[in-house]
C-alpha cells in the first residue's frame, strides 16, 4: 500500500452565490462537497473566502476548514488625491480612445502572502481567477468563448480574459478543464503542453443539497405559478444563451401549430435582460414565458423535478451542467449540441441547430407531443449520468493534488490520471 504524507491543499473560494457567477459557484460547491466526503487519506483542504461564506459552511467536511480572507482597508484617499487619480484616468483613457488603442492590459493580482502563509503545499484555482503566487498551482479555466464569439464581449473583457486565462495557462502547474473539447481549444488556442491539461468532468451541481419532497414540489409550483405543461431552461441571461431564438421558437409552435407550451427560465439577470424582456412583450409571450432570475438551489432543483423536459440552446459551452440535473432529476433533455455539449450529451437528448428557429421548434413540438421519446431520452440519460460520479471526481482532483505536490501516487492514483489525460 502506498503511504500518503499530509498534504495541505488551499482552494480559492472567494466568490460568491450571489455574484451570479452561474454552473460555476455550483460545480465548486459540488466539488467541495465531494472533497469533504473522502475519508480514506490525510490531506486536508483550506478553503480560502471572503467574508461572504455562509454557502460554504454547510458543505465542508472534516477535512476541511474556512479562512476567510479580506483586503486590508487601505485610508481614503485625501481630496487633492482624488482629483490627481481622476485626472489620470481620464488622460490615459481618453488618450487611448482618441488613438483608437486597445485597452490597456489589466495587471494580474499577485499574493500578498495569504496563500503562501497557509502553510500549504500548493494551491488550486477552481474558475476564471488566477492570483499570481510562490506555490504550485492548479488553474481551472471554464471555456475560451471570447475566441469564439467576441462580439458578446467588451473590448475589456476581451483583454481581461485573455489577460487571465494565458497567464493562468502559462504558470500553473496542471490545467484542469471539464471536456476534451475544451482540451482541444487551450492545446490550439494557447499552445499548452498536452501533458500539462487534465481532463476532469464534474458530477450534477445540484447534487451538493439535500433532496426534494413532495412537500417541496407543491410549495416551488404555487411560488412561480408554474403551468403545465412546460420546459425549463436554467442558465443566466448572457447573449450566447440564446434565449431570444427560444422565444421565437415558442411564438412559432403558438402561431403555426396552435400548440402552447409553457417555459420557465431561472438564473441570474444581466444587462441582455432587457432586450430579452422586449422581445417576450413583442412576440406576446407574457402569458406563456416566466422568467424567475435567481433562485433558491432548492427551489431549482424542485422545477427540474416538475418539468415536462428541459431546454438547452446555447451557442457555446465549456461543458454545460444543466442536462446532468436534468438526467439527475429524470427528465429529458432538448440541446444543441455545439462546442463541448456533444461530447457530453451523446445519444441521451435530442440534438437541433441553435441557429435556427425552425430547429428548435421542431425540437420542442417533439418534445411536447411524444412522451414516448421523452421517457426514452430519460432512460438514456440516466445511463449516461452514471459516468458523472461526485465520488471520482473527487478522488480525481485528489489524485491532481497528489502529483502535483510532487507525492507518491498509487494504483488508484495513475488509473484516475490516465483516464484524465
Amino acid at each position: 500500500m502506498t503511504h500518503h504524507p499530509p498534504l495541505h491543499i488551499a482552494i480559492n473560494a472567494r466568490i460568491s452565490p450571489a455574484a451570479g457567477s452561474g454552473g460555476v459557484v455550483t460545480v465548486l460547491m459540488g466539488l467541495i462537497k465531494a472533497l469533504g466526503e473522502l475519508d480514506d487519506g490525510p490531506e486536508q483542504y483550506i478553503l480560502v473566502s471572503t467574508a461572504d461564506d455562509s454557502w460554504l459552511a454547510p458543505l465542508i467536511g472534516p477535512n476541511q476548514r474556512i479562512v476567510r480572507h479580506t483586503p486590508p482597508l487601505k485610508p481614503p484617499p485625501s481630496r487633492s488625491q482624488k482629483a490627481l487619480n481622476l485626472a489620470a484616468r481620464l488622460t490615459r483613457g481618453g488618450l487611448r480612445r482618441v488613438l483608437r488603442l486597445p485597452p490597456r492590459p489589466p495587471t494580474l493580482p499577485r499574493s500578498d502572502g495569504l496563500f503562501e502563509g497557509l502553510g500549504c503545499d500548493l494551491v488550486h484555482f477552481p474558475y476564471q481567477q488566477y492570483v499570481i503566487n510562490a506555490l504550485p498551482s492548479i488553474f481551472q479555466p471554464w471555456d475560451l468563448q471570447h475566441l469564439h464569439f467576441p462580439q458578446f464581449f467588451s473590448p475589456w473583457e476581451r483583454v481581461y480574459r485573455e489577460t487571465v486565462y494565458r497567464t493562468g495557462c502559462a504558470l500553473a502547474h496542471t490545467v484542469v478543464v471539464a471536456s476534451h473539447f475544451m482540451r482541444k481549444d487551450l492545446e490550439a488556442k494557447y499552445a499548452v503542453p498536452p501533458e500539462k491539461i487534465v481532463v476532469i468532468p464534474p458530477g450534477p451541481p445540484l447534487a451538493a443539497h439535500r433532496p426534494v419532497y413532495e412537500a417541496d414540489l407543491e410549495a416551488t409550483r404555487l411560488r412561480y405559478a408554474v403551468r403545465q405543461p412546460f420546459a425549463l431552461y436554467p442558465a443566466v441571461s448572457w447573449p450566447h444563451k440564446n434565449h431570444l431564438r427560444l422565444l421565437d421558437a415558442l411564438a412559432t409552435l403558438r402561431d403555426h401549430d396552435g400548440l402552447r407550451l409553457n417555459l420557465v427560465c431561472t438564473g441570474h439577470q444581466t444587462p441582455h435582460f432587457a432586450t430579452i424582456a422586449a422581445r417576450v412583450a413583442a412576440l406576446k409571450l407574457t402569458d406563456q414565458v416566466c422568467f424567475t432570475g435567481s433562485i433558491p438551489d432548492a427551489d431549482l432543483s424542485a422545477l427540474y423535478r416538475l418539468s415536462d423536459f428541459v431546454v438547452f440552446p446555447s451557442l457555446f459551452e465549456g461543458f454545460g451542467a444543466p442536462p446532468l440535473e436534468a438526467w439527475a432529476a429524470g427528465r429529458a433533455v432538448a440541446s444543441s449540441g455545439t462546442s463541448a455539449l456533444g461530447e457530453l450529451l451523446g445519444d441521451a437528448a435530442l440534438i437541433f441547430d441553435p441557429l435556427s428557429v425552425e430547429s428548435i421548434a421542431d425540437a420542442l413540438r417533439q418534445m411536447t407531443l411524444q412522451p414516448g421519446l421523452r421517457a426514452d431520452l430519460a432512460a438514456r440519460g440516466a445511463q449516461r449520468l452514471e459516468r458523472y460520479s461526485w465520488p471520482r471526481v473527487a478522488r480525481q482532483f485528489r489524485a491532481v493534488y497528489r502529483r502535483v505536490a510532487g507525492q507518491p501516487l498509487d494504483d488508484e492514483d495513475r488509473a484516475l490520471l490516465l483516464a484524465s489525460g
